[in-house]
């Protein structure tokens, strides 16, 4: 089965044009698919990288016309957070100073402190949610694109190899 030089779409042995794109595939193009086998070299978790195509959220992209590939790290701002747990922190401890009125252990003297030590507990959990977000941007001749991205990092470098190797196959 030949495969399109422009979009990675197969197509039948005897297609002079791609059912896709509507490119015209050459002959060499049809001898080269009847002897080059598609190898997979990724197929895992939605992502679905060989020689000729690389698959991900209904996307298809051709190996053929990928020049580069790398990795990106972004990591989100923690600065709302931080601030929410300061705040939270302070009021709590503002609370316990004796320029307050002592209420002894009444129920007008808690509910603030227990208010102010719930805003920190979401802060600290704001916080932790907050994770770090790797991706993979594809190159080509007309731009580059973010590919994929998440939040598993050697989930993103297997991608990123195996689109490496893509490449490299494809000569």
């Amino acid at each position: 089965m030949p495969f399109c030089g422009s979009c990675g779409q197969s197509n039948p042995d005897t297609s002079q044009f791609c059912s896709k794109c509507g490119t015209t595939i050459t002959a060499s193009a049809q001898a080269s698919s009847q002897t080059l086998a598609e190898k997979v070299l990724l197929d895992e978790g939605g992502f679905f990288v060989s020689n000729a195509r690389f698959i991900h959220n209904m996307q298809t992209y051709a190996i053929s016309g990928v020049t580069s590939v790398n990795r990106y790290f972004e990591q989100p701002s923690r600065k709302w957070p931080i601030i929410l747990m300061i705040f939270s922190g302070l009021s709590s401890l503002e609370g316990l100073t004796m320029f307050r009125p002592n209420y002894g252990l009444s129920f007008a003297a808690i509910l603030p402190e227990a208010f102010f030590v719930a805003l920190f507990l979401l802060g600290l959990w704001l916080y932790r949610r907050k994770v770090p977000v790797y991706g993979l941007v594809l190159h080509s001749a007309s731009g580059q694109q973010r590919a994929a991205e998440g939040t598993d990092r050697m989930f993103i470098e297997r991608i990123v190899a195996a689109l490496n190797q893509a490449i490299i196959l494809r000569g």
